[in-house]
Formats: structure tokens, sequence, C-alpha cells
């Protein structure tokens, strides 16, 4: 008998497609048909906010957002579990890596402010609520800025225990420190900055929308395009010094650092040489074009906002797009590639012919399970 409560994510999906494989065809219709209720119950939630936004249908904005409670109980019910368990398998004598319980509990009601806010919205959109958009969204304020905090609590704290360990250090090993900390300090100001954008998206939004701003869409969004152009910004400054490390002289042994991580003092060992992909210009061209039709919903939603002349579904065709491919794309690998057993690495069908074609004697047996044993214990 299976012990499905100590099962892995991994372990479960292993046992999922050897289940499925016993089958055949059978077990992968099934699969297909999961992913397909699996999808298109995640496609209902958007699709039921453009059509009452559009007036399409009439229901209560607490009936509209009905498949979105359900992903937020099982949110909410597999958070307050992990956060329950995330001690049973930590080594009774290492307490260093043991959260409070006071922490645990700071998580799951911070994690909270994300549901008063979708219910504080519902009854806004209701007009069962005669608060300004400003005043529901606080939850939301309350969210980012406690993420603010947190980043800037663990910069500092890093940050100190950088410069604590370059005291007494070697030369070279504090210029290592001296690096580290620099590439600390930007990444925590990375952070602040991308959260005090979305701080000031949610305030340029109640703004606009409770009548205090007067000002196009397009600027309203700004938060929005910077965003984009933060994305955007990434595989192009990785094109360009693959470009310029391809014109630098190549060495023979590249120098390796060892390093440690600002968070949990584990000794990393980093290549100076990043990898560089062989075809840089198509793969930046290719990450901008993702990039383009995971954020072009927005710059349809602006349009759509700005004159409304069109049906709000069109703001979710990108989206409707990328994951009708995705779902094609799982059809086929699910369709086209055999379940093989992850033991034997053979598919059961071949397996099966394989003993009809010929069973070993016991002497044979006999010496293929020593050197099986022999193997597995090397």
């Amino acid at each position: 008998m299976e012990d499905y409560g100590n099962m892995s994510p991994e372990e479960m999906s292993i046992l999922l497609f050897r289940s499925m494989g016993a089958f055949g065809a059978r077990g992968k219709c099934v699969l297909i048909l999961l992913v397909s209720l699996l999808f298109g119950f995640f496609l209902l939630i958007p699709i039921f906010w453009c059509l009452r936004a559009d007036s399409t249908i009439s229901w209560n904005w607490a009936v509209v957002c009905i498949p979105l409670w359900i992903v937020d109980a099982i949110y909410y019910c597999c958070l307050g579990c992990m956060l329950a368990s995330s001690d049973a398998g930590v080594d009774p004598e290492d307490t260093a890596k043991e959260k409070p319980p006071l922490y645990k509990v700071y998580a799951f009601l911070k994690a909270l402010l994300l549901l008063v806010l979708q219910v504080f919205l519902a009854l806004k959109l209701n007009g069962d609520l005669s608060w300004t958009l400003i005043e529901v969204l606080i939850p939301y304020f309350v969210y980012d800025g406690l993420n603010l905090l947190e980043a800037l609590a663990g910069g500092l704290l890093g940050y100190k225990m950088l410069t604590k360990n370059s005291e007494g250090a070697g030369v070279s090993h504090t210029e290592d420190i001296k690096k580290q900390r620099a590439a600390l300090v930007v990444a925590v100001l990375r952070k602040v900055v991308l959260n005090l954008a979305r701080i000031a998206q949610g305030v340029l939004l109640g703004l606009k929308v409770d009548g205090s701003l007067d000002a196009s869409w397009w600027v309203v969004f700004i938060p929005v395009w910077l965003y984009v152009a933060f994305f955007v910004s990434f595989p192009i400054r990785k094109y360009f010094r693959a470009k310029a490390k391809a014109k630098e002289p190549k060495s023979n042994s590249p120098r390796q650092s060892h390093t440690h991580d600002a968070y949990t003092r584990e000794s990393v060992t980093e290549e100076e040489d990043e990898a560089v992909s062989k075809f840089p210009l198509l793969d930046a061209l290719c990450t901008i074009l993702v990039i383009g039709a995971l954020m072009s919903p927005f710059f349809i939603l602006s349009a759509r906002l700005q004159d409304g002349s069109f049906s709000s579904i069109y703001v979710l065709l990108p989206w409707l797009i990328v994951v009708g491919l995705v779902f094609c794309f799982i059809c086929c690998a699910i369709s086209c590639v055999s379940f093989n057993d992850p033991e034997d690495g053979t598919a059961p069908e071949q397996a099966a012919a394989e003993n009809a074609r010929s069973s070993p004697s016991a002497e044979e047996g006999a010496a293929a399970r020593a050197d099986y044993v022999s193997v597995d214990m090397d």
C-alpha cells in the first residue's frame, strides 16, 4: 500500500504516470481530460469577469467570483498546512532553521490580506460599499508595505553579516565580499523600486476611478510600462553582454570564485564566465516576444478603458492564445510520448514483448540479480 501522505509532488506525479501507463491509450485520454478540466477551470475566472464587465451576464459579483473563491479556499488550506508542518522535517538539533510560531501566524495573516482585498472589491463592484477605491485597496497597500519592510530588513541584515565577515578576512576574500555587498545593495534597491511601483499603481488606479485624477489611462498605467521596460531590459542587456564577450579572447581555464549567499550563508562556487547562448540575438528576440505576449493585455486594457469601443474579451485574447498553445503542446506531449516505467526505462508493452520472447534461466536470473545489487550498492 502506497503512503500517499508522505509522498513528494515528484513521487506523486511519477506514480500518476505509471498508473496511467497501465491503462495505455485510456490513461492518456484520462490525463488529457484532467488537463483540459484544469485549464478550463482557471480560464473561467477572467472570462466571467469580462462577461460581467460587458453586461453580457447580470450575475452578482460574488457569484462571478465563485471560481476564484474555490481557488482561494484550496490555496489557503494548503498554505495553512504548509506553515503548520514546515518544521516537521527539520533536524531537532538544528533549531536555527526552525521558524517561530509567531512568524507563521504573521505569514498567514499577511496572505489573508489578499483575500480581504478580493472581498472588498466584490462588495465595491456590487455597490454594497460606499467606500472610495483608495479605501478598498487599503489591504493591498498594507500587504505591499509589509513586503517592502521585509525587503529592507533582509537587505540590512545581509549587509551587516557581509560587513562582519569582511573584518579580518584576507585581501582576496575581502574583495569578493565587497562585490557581494554591492550586488546585494543593487538587488535590494531593485526590489524596493518595483515594490514602490506596485503601490504607486494602486494609488493611481484609485485616484482615477474615484475621479480625483484627470489623466489619460495611458498615464495611469505608467508603473506598468516601467515594469515592461524592466523585464525587456534583461534580454537586451544579456544580448549586449554576449556580443561583447564574443569579441574577447577566450581563456583556457576560467577562474572560479568561492562566495557565499548573504541570507543562507552557504558556500557557493561561481564561475565568472556566464553561460552564453549560441544564438544570442534569437534568444533575445524570443524572450522579448514572450514578454510582449504576456504584457500586451495591459496595452489593450488601456485602450479599452480610454474609449471603450470594443468588448472586454479582447483584453484576454493574447493570454487565451498563449494558454491555447501551451495546452496543445501538453496534449501533444502526452499523446506522443509513451509512458515509460521510471525504474527500468522501458515501456510496459516493450517489457511484456521482451519477456514473452525470452525468459532467463535460474542461473542467469541469479547472476543478473547479483549484478543489479552490486550496481545499486555502488
